[in-house]
């Protein structure tokens, strides 16, 4: 059984989790559709080749730790990572 972006989005807003995805045109369009029927979502983090080139997990996983804050409300809130400068 395949579950389809938008019930991965609402089941992470369930469990307060976030969303963290390549997939920036699919999951746009299904977060403003998700807006529009007033659907809350728990935030998505958005992670471009451009910024981080596939494979380079340690870039990745260090900006995510630093991006990740306990006290930050992400109800509705999306973002796209940036690498550290190191």
């Amino acid at each position: 059984m395949r579950t389809n972006d938008r019930e991965i989005l609402e089941i992470a807003a369930q469990y307060n989790l976030i969303l963290i995805t390549r997939d920036v045109t699919t999951i746009t369009e299904i977060l403003t559709e998700m807006m529009i029927d007033e659907i809350d979502f728990n935030g998505v983090i958005f992670v471009t080749h451009s910024a981080f080139p596939p494979n380079d997990y340690g870039r990745l996983i260090n900006a995510l730790v630093h991006e990740y804050d306990d006290d930050y409300v992400w109800i509705n809130r999306t973002t796209y990572l940036k690498p550290l400068d190191i």
